[in-house]
């Protein structure tokens, strides 16, 4: 059975959005599957930051869903103790993701997200986000259609698809984004022969991937540590150089 995990959040001094008939409509196209029993949703509103990691300790979820806003570099909102906004960064969803690889799916249903979904898609194989503000009825119409397909049992570039096939807004509907990379078999990496025919060439690139992965954990490790502006920034950057270098080499990949 697999856990959809739904995370809300509306802080106040925030444009209010229509997250409970969100949450309904995706309840609603879960009951009418005909997989119903092989899915379990979960639900957890007004969401402070700690709750994320609480609720997927808990839960061990498949899929991770935010439903809010949004700010773009400044990150996803959420709640802070009195209920005012409090922005978690794509640096700080990052370090979460990957101590979970339980969520293979993270759909960030909220306004310019597509910089957090980036930095998530690091460490969880599929991940949707928002490259621009969307609104409040072409948000839910996605979210519904997505899960109309994923509830289908289809995999998740196609729910994707069909998300964006239930969006009526022909402008919005360019607005959602999917990032998506194959699940590694480590047995492969260390021995690229192992059940697949490559090249000379892609083995050698299946190898420097290896390597550019250490290479990337130790970079990370270091952003975790207290740094000064502009140390923070080398690593960023060198961390974000790594990354377009790895995304190359996969694309060679069969």
């Amino acid at each position: 059975m697999k856990t959809i995990l739904v995370l809300s959040a509306n802080p106040e001094g925030t444009t209010v959005l229509a997250l409970d008939r969100e949450v309904l409509d995706i309840r609603k196209s879960l009951d009418r599957s005909k997989l119903q029993a092989e899915f379990k949703l979960e639900h957890r509103s007004a969401v402070q930051w700690k709750d994320f990691r609480r609720a997927i300790e808990d839960l061990q979820p498949e899929i991770v869903h935010f439903s809010g806003h949004g700010a773009g570099k400044e990150g996803i909102l959420v709640l802070d103790a009195d209920g005012q906004i409090r922005a978690v960064t794509a640096d700080a969803l990052t370090r979460m993701f990957r101590l979970f690889p339980c969520v293979e799916c993270v759909v960030l249903n909220a306004c310019y997200s597509e910089e957090q979904a980036i930095e998530i898609h690091r460490h969880v194989p599929y991940v949707v986000g928002m490259s621009l503000s969307i609104g409040d009825r072409a948000a839910i119409d996605f979210a519904e259609a997505f899960y109309d397909g994923v509830f289908a049992g289809r995999g998740y570039r196609e729910a994707y698809e069909l998300g964006l096939s239930g969006m009526a807004n022909d402008v919005e509907v360019w607005t959602p984004i999917f990032k998506e990379r194959k699940v590694k078999d480590e047995k492969k990496v260390e021995n690229p022969t192992v059940g697949v025919k490559l090249t000379r060439t892609q083995k050698s690139n299946q190898l420097e991937i290896a390597r550019l992965e250490k290479e990337l954990r130790a970079v990370e490790n270091e952003l975790d540590k207290p740094l000064e502006a502009v140390r923070k920034s080398y690593y960023q950057a060198q961390k974000n150089q790594i990354i377009q270098n790895i995304e190359t080499l996969e694309a060679t990949l069969p």
